[in-house]
């Protein structure tokens, strides 16, 4: 699937597709295997919108077009937050070197 953006940290790598799909792939080897490691933002299943994302050192923030603002915890695999922007779609997002803002 050829992908329009993708963002990288020490721990993971993440890639935006045309589709509004974002898979996020670990760098190291977390003994796990690769299928079990790899995780689709949004998960499978539910429509594929994200319009930008944005990598901490260990979160991923993903904005949507539909004005959703989704925070995962990319080790965990786990959506932590979820905010609904009721201005529009979510076009650009530009958290802190932690992610917490």
């Amino acid at each position: 699937m050829p992908f329009k953006l993708f963002m990288l940290t020490s721990f993971v790598v993440c890639l935006r597709g045309r589709a509004g799909r974002v898979t996020v792939h670990p760098i190291e080897d977390s003994g796990r295997e690769e299928s079990e490691a790899t995780f689709q933002v949004p998960s499978p299943g539910a429509p594929g919108n994200v319009t930008c994302m944005a990598l901490s050192a260990h979160f991923l923030i993903a904005g949507t077009a539909a004005g959703m603002l989704l925070y995962y915890h990319c080790q965990d695999k786990a959506l932590l937050n979820e905010y609904k922007h009721t201005g529009g779609a979510i076009v650009k997002v530009f958290p802190q070197p932690y992610g917490t803002r």
